[in-house]
């Protein structure tokens, strides 16, 4: 490889003969030319596609939840929600019989908080809707503040539903309206608590409550139901 400030005759970018010319911070390099570009496809890189194609087309159905779910780890590696969600889910996966996520292993919210515990309900008695019941507790009792979070999820469809709201006596109770195209579908139920007393934007990155430390946007870990 060589390098030439202004090129022969100037910027030369792309293939010249038997090298590749391009610009690389304000610098001319050139490289030789690879006839033959390496990228067998083993099998191996081919389910390491499969996962990262997986996941982000999930993160993109959850992308609401994660926002609240994920922020927190999100901010804490530097980098996104979604790409949170995406690094932390590449082992929920199965091999038997085919590669497949493993809903049940999915992580949509990782956190410090006690985590949530999901009854079904069961149907409702008139419409397509289901009857969940969330509730939490946070050692030291739940905060004012503390807010449940949930995604309903129908993957075959890539359709999901949030829904959320404050805890009251440490339960949330929630009627759903399913949508009619989901029947004859599974449907995951993902949920977590997520402490918003200390927003970033206006608190101090640390908040003390008694014996609990918390963090921004704090959460608990994820929660899971499949509703046949």
């Amino acid at each position: 490889m060589s390098k030439n400030i202004n090129g022969i005759m100037g910027p030369q970018v792309g293939k010249i003969g038997t090298v590749v010319g391009y610009v690389a911070n304000g610098k001319m390099i050139y490289r030789a030319y690879q006839r033959n570009v390496k990228n067998p496809q083993t099998p191996a890189q081919q389910a390491h596609r499969f996962k990262l194609k997986t996941l982000s087309q999930a993160s993109k159905d959850l992308e609401r939840m994660l926002g609240y779910s994920l922020l927190g780890a999100g901010i804490e590696i530097h980098t996104t929600a979604r790409n949170a969600f995406i690094k932390l889910n590449m082992q929920s996966f199965v091999t038997d019989p085919e590669l497949a996520l493993d809903y049940d292993r999915l992580v949509v919210a990782q956190g410090r908080l006690a985590g949530v515990v999901i009854t079904n309900e069961g149907p409702l008695e008139t419409g397509f809707g289901y009857r969940l019941r969330f509730s939490a507790e946070v050692p030291g009792g739940n905060l004012r503040t503390d807010m449940l979070v949930a995604a309903l999820w129908c993957p075959d469809l890539r359709e999901a539903v949030e829904v959320n709201g404050f805890l009251t006596a440490g339960a949330f109770v929630a009627d759903v309206a399913l949508r009619e195209t989901w029947r004859g579908h599974d449907i995951h139920v993902y949920a977590a608590m997520v402490n918003t007393l200390n927003e970033p934007t206006w608190l101090p990155s640390r908040y003390y409550d008694g014996n609990r430390q918390l963090q921004p946007h704090e959460t608990s870990n994820t929660a899971h139901l499949k509703i046949a």
